[in-house]
């Protein structure tokens, strides 16, 4: 119950009658109420309230129920699903005008209300139309947290029953709190649906242009959710559409429109920059983890699951000229150039016009593609190679691709199989040494491997801490030197130094 705001609806409501609150005085005299003007004046000015024995009285003066009294205004009959249109699926059909725009501006109009009528909660019980507005954003745009879920045990009746009974429940319990925590903990029992929260796809590929609508839209985020934006880059490099991959008329189109060449790691480098200069900050809190433990394993497991990796000859099968229905099965020796064979060499021949001496040195001595190697397959696919490395590398990327994508398959295999070679040697020494168990450490890794995903994760952290730890937890001088560094790093640098997984030991 708000007080004042009770007083001056009493007041609006006299002024509508043109009383003045000696007459409103007289009246109630008449039905047997003695109510001094003076009285009057302390409802209206947010003193005191009437006795309850008095608002009946007082409503059949004004016309109006004790409820609207009490809620400080009149019962509103609104429907709030034209207030918010897009809870309508179809709404883009029948809609006229820029749909894009329209969207947002429900989008706006959705959180910025709900946080107000959060806001007022804090404080005050919701009046009859708010508690009405409130249920319906609530059903239409967010859900239970898995943090309220299981924290107070949601008994699946009505969802806004339980939240509203929770809310209660929380602000009775932590009274000594300021508003802004107070709300924290609140938004701890709701999750927004994905259609509120920031779109990071409007962020990749360039900067926000300053006033725009992303650039508003990402200042006006809370800092924890700017916090987040910039802690996604642990699995996301800001730039989803390489513009040097499709063909090099596009390049060149893209170079005279923007005035700049592509340059995919820049540009992320520069969404980075934005993000802190416009309030992000690395923070612990939204950092994946690393969960690490010790435990025995037996050798010889460890010891068959390389042979089977390393060792065991490899088995195929060709086609057969004599008999096509029933294909010759060979086994070979388990080694780098009959791996190659058997694995790479006919998914890069089509690409490249070498010989298999000649493209398994090449494969075996670089970690990726040559120039030589990627001139070679440009003479193969008739692309004209008098001009600069980026236009006609532009116009191979689409049709290297998968060669790229076994390339790097092969060298990833190799390089586990070179490791478990050794790893192999060693064990069968501790074997035949007699010994049965070795100390492994096992990693697990904890927190989001893509963008959608590590977002989930932080607000579901989130339910896990207060406001005020959260701030504690921002690294702002480690930030700062981000950003004095970035320029000087590679994205691989920057991850691995400031973003890298946090290891943990059990």
């Amino acid at each position: 119950m708000n007080k004042n705001k009770m007083g001056s609806f009493l007041k609006s409501l006299r002024d509508e009658k043109k009383m003045t609150q000696q007459d409103l005085a007289n009246i109630l005299k008449s039905k047997y109420l003695t109510i001094s003007s003076k009285a009057i004046s302390d409802w209206e000015n947010g003193k005191t309230i009437p006795e309850i024995e008095n608002l009946r009285e007082i409503a059949e003066v004004y016309n109006v129920s004790i409820d609207e009294i009490l809620d400080g205004e009149r019962k509103q009959d609104i429907d709030f699903s034209k207030k918010y249109f897009i809870t309508d699926e179809h709404w883009i059909s029948n809609y006229i005008g820029n749909t894009y725009i329209a969207n947002q501006e429900q989008i706006n109009l959705v959180i910025d209300t709900f946080n107000k009528l959060l806001h007022y909660r804090v404080k005050n019980d919701f009046t009859i139309n708010e508690e009405r507005e409130f249920r319906f954003l609530f059903e239409n745009f967010y859900n239970l947290s898995e943090y309220c879920v299981s924290e107070f045990k949601y008994d699946k009746k009505d969802e806004y029953l339980f939240l509203k009974n929770v809310i209660k429940k929380v602000l009775f319990q932590i009274t000594n709190m300021d508003d802004e925590e107070k709300i924290w903990e609140l938004k701890k029992l709701i999750m927004p649906k994905k259609e509120l929260l920031f779109n990071i796809n409007t962020i990749s590929n360039q900067c926000p242009k300053l006033e725009g609508d992303t650039d508003k839209k990402f200042k006006k985020l809370e800092f924890w959710q700017k916090d987040i934006l910039l802690m996604c880059f642990q699995v996301y490099d800001f730039v989803t559409v390489d513009e040097a991959s499709y063909g090099s008329n596009h390049l060149k189109e893209y170079e005279e429109r923007t005035g700049h060449e592509f340059n995919k790691e820049q540009i992320t480098k520069d969404i980075l920059k934005y993000m802190i200069k416009n309030g992000a900050r690395l923070n612990n809190h939204y950092l994946n983890f690393i969960k690490r433990k010790t435990v025995q394993r037996r050798i010889i497991d460890r010891v068959e699951e390389l042979y089977h990796l390393c060792k065991e000859p490899i088995k195929g099968e060709v086609y057969n000229e004599d008999n096509p229905s029933e294909p010759l099965k060979y086994s070979a020796e388990n080694n780098s150039k009959n791996r190659f064979i058997h694995n790479c060499y006919y998914d890069l021949i089509t690409t490249f016009d070498y010989s298999l001496e000649e493209l398994y040195e090449l494969v075996s001595n670089n970690d990726e593609f040559t120039r030589d190697m990627l001139i070679n397959a440009a003479k193969k696919d008739n692309i004209d190679i008098n001009r600069e490395d980026k236009y006609i590398f532009s116009d191979l990327s689409w049709r290297i691709r998968y060669a790229k994508e076994k390339f790097d398959e092969y060298k990833t295999k190799e390089k586990e199989i070179a490791e478990g070679l050794d790893e192999y040697d060693k064990l069968l020494a501790k074997l035949n040494a007699g010994e049965i168990y070795e100390p492994v450490t096992v990693d697990e890794f904890c927190g989001g491997k893509n963008c959608d995903d590590l977002i989930d994760y932080c607000y579901f952290w989130n339910q896990f801490t207060t406001r005020d730890e959260l701030i504690r937890l921002r690294k702002n001088p480690k930030t700062e030197e981000l950003l004095k560094e970035i320029d000087l790093l590679s994205l691989d640098e920057i991850r691995n130094k400031y973003f890298a997984p946090e290891v943990r030991y059990e």
